[in-house]
């Protein structure tokens, strides 16, 4: 009798843990989920990527996008990028600028 307590305890746990990785993560994913979404390229997202004014935005504005994009609801393949100074940055320093299309319900 002794043996099948852990193995009765082992099986209980692995069903446990399949139960809550089968349960949504959030309401709103859950949500988002039951609502048809299409990419229409009609609602748009603009932000400026973290890190502020650097000197060596080229070549890493892009990655920073991609990175960044989840959190702005981006459709992939949409997202894209340029550097540009503003007027708070000291003159040689820029900005990286994000842009892509986002879901819509």
């Amino acid at each position: 009798m002794k043996s099948l307590l852990p193995s009765s305890i082992s099986v209980m746990l692995l069903a446990t843990v399949h139960i809550a990785a089968a349960l949504p993560q959030s309401p709103n994913e859950a949500a988002k989920a039951l609502k048809p979404r299409a990419c229409d390229g009609i609602n748009t997202s603009n932000w400026d990527a973290s890190g502020g004014c650097k000197a060596n935005w080229s070549g890493r504005c892009q990655a920073k996008c991609d990175e960044e994009a989840g959190a702005h609801e981006c459709c992939g393949g949409t997202i894209t990028s340029n550097v540009s100074w503003l007027f708070n940055c000291v003159p040689g320093w820029k900005v990286c600028h994000c842009h892509c299309w986002r879901w819509s319900l």
